[in-house]
């Protein structure tokens, strides 16, 4: 999925480097894995003082907001069970 996109989009996907992380343009965003087993990206935003989650989906390039968390909300991890 994720190399259609990259056909489709060039520039826009920068890859992957260590550690699951990735850059979106400038953007950098970690992978995780939540209870379902399904990976989401989350983003730092606003000097690392909160966390966008969202899931993206590379084969219709379309981008969910899951959460919008402050960091200590992120860090508690509640947010993985719900999703």
């Amino acid at each position: 999925m994720r190399a259609d996109y990259q056909r489709k989009h060039p520039g826009r996907f920068r890859g992957q480097s260590a550690a699951g992380r990735h850059r979106f343009d400038g953007l950098a965003a970690d992978q995780v894995r939540v209870a379902s087993g399904n990976p989401v990206m989350v983003f730092n935003i606003c000097g690392n003082h909160f966390r966008l989650v969202c899931a993206i989906h590379y084969n219709t390039g379309k981008v969910f907001l899951l959460r919008f968390l402050t960091h200590a909300e992120y860090d508690q991890d509640r947010w993985k069970n719900e999703l």
